[in-house]
Parts: C-alpha cells; sequence; structure tokens
C-alpha cells in the first residue's frame, strides 16, 4: 500500500441520472427517489444530482429534486450546477435553503457547453467564461455572509445578499475535463471532479 493511502478501501457515490427513457411526472420523480434508498442500502457515502437544460425528453431540475432527496438521504449530498446559465444571487439562495437542509453539501460547478443549452435560458455563450469566473466568486461571497454590488455578465447585482445560514459544510468542486478547465480548477483553489468516463491512467 503506498505511504499515506487508507486501508479502508474506496469511497464510492451514485450520480442519480435526471431523467430516465419512457418515464415522466411522478413516476419519474418516485424511480429516483428508490434509486436513492438502494444507494443508501448498498452503503454508498454520497449521492449527487446533476444540471441539464434543453433536453429532448422530461427531467427533473437539479436543485428541486436534491431538496426533496435531502429529507430521506442521511449522508453527503452534491449538485452539479452549470454555473455560467445561472444568476449567483439565484444560485446563492439556493444553495443556501439547500445547506440548511443537510450536514454535508458538495457544490459541483460546470462551465457548460451547446448553444442550445445556454440559448433556452437566455445567456450568450460567448460569455461563458466570465459568467463562470466572476459568477462563482459572487456566489461564494454571498454564501459567506458578504453584501455584493457587481456586474457580471448580463447580471447587474446591486448590494445583494444572502441572509439564510446553512448548516452543512460547504466543499466546492469544478468538474471538467479539458486540461485548461482543469489548471482553472486548481487555480481556484476548488476541488476537481472527473468525468466518471475517465479511465484511471488518463486521470494521472
Amino acid at each position: 500500500m503506498p505511504n499515506g493511502a487508507s486501508d479502508r478501501g474506496m469511497d464510492v457515490g451514485l450520480s442519480v441520472e435526471s431523467r430516465i427513457p419512457g418515464l415522466d411526472r411522478s413516476d419519474l420523480i418516485d424511480a429516483i427517489v428508490e434509486r436513492a434508498h438502494a444507494a443508501d442500502e448498498a452503503g454508498l457515502v454520497s449521492l449527487h444530482v446533476g444540471d441539464r437544460h434543453q433536453v429532448d425528453e422530461p427531467y427533473v431540475a437539479n436543485l428541486a429534486i436534491a431538496g426533496h432527496l435531502a429529507a430521506i438521504w442521511p449522508k453527503r449530498l452534491g449538485v452539479l450546477v452549470i454555473s455560467s446559465m445561472w444568476n449567483p444571487v439565484l444560485l446563492a439562495e439556493q444553495l443556501a435553503t439547500l445547506s440548511a437542509m443537510t450536514s454535508e453539501l458538495d457544490v459541483v460547478v460546470a462551465m457548460g457547453d451547446g448553444e442550445a443549452q445556454f440559448a433556452s435560458v437566455g445567456v450568450p455563450i460567448s460569455d461563458r467564461l466570465a459568467l463562470f469566473t466572476e459568477g462563482l466568486a459572487v456566489t461564494q461571497a454571498l454564501l459567506a455572509g458578504e453584501t455584493v454590488t457587481a456586474r457580471v455578465g448580463p447580471h447587474d447585482i446591486v448590494d445583494a445578499r444572502v441572509d439564510l445560514r446553512g448548516n452543512s459544510t460547504l466543499s466546492w468542486f469544478i468538474a471538467a475535463s479539458a486540461p485548461r478547465a482543469i489548471r482553472r480548477a486548481a487555480k481556484l483553489g476548488a476541488g476537481w471532479l472527473a468525468s466518471a468516463k475517465l479511465a484511471p491512467d488518463d486521470a494521472l
């Protein structure tokens, strides 16, 4: 065993798919909840939900379903957000609320891609880098209790604050696969979340 390695083995969690072919409405919600129960019974240590927009079949919104799962999932909960598509004040408010419902919360941010996804929420894809980096800084400042005035892409933010204080410990990660994006994660001082499709040799 390498020096410093844990002898407890590997921690395994589950990223729950926000769409399940052929399911809609309550059937889709019930299936996601069933998977969360199965993950708990299997001893998995974390549960994450993703963010998607403009998908050609029914899907659930990430923060809404995370709030529902928080009532039944007793362990580490995580949400991935394509933060460049979000108003950073609205995102901070949602995360503060979710944090108040959990004991451990992972916030995974991604820059996102795809013209259709960005167009569907009225955000120019050409602004995604600035929206990602500047918006993340504003969201984190608000969650730290600061009052913020800033211009972030199309958003003019004036004296914004989030008064709700969460219970959970927030851990920040950046989802990235391109070398430049991984370097950005290191620069921002956040953890890196690799793709589940990444082979171990490629991750080193």
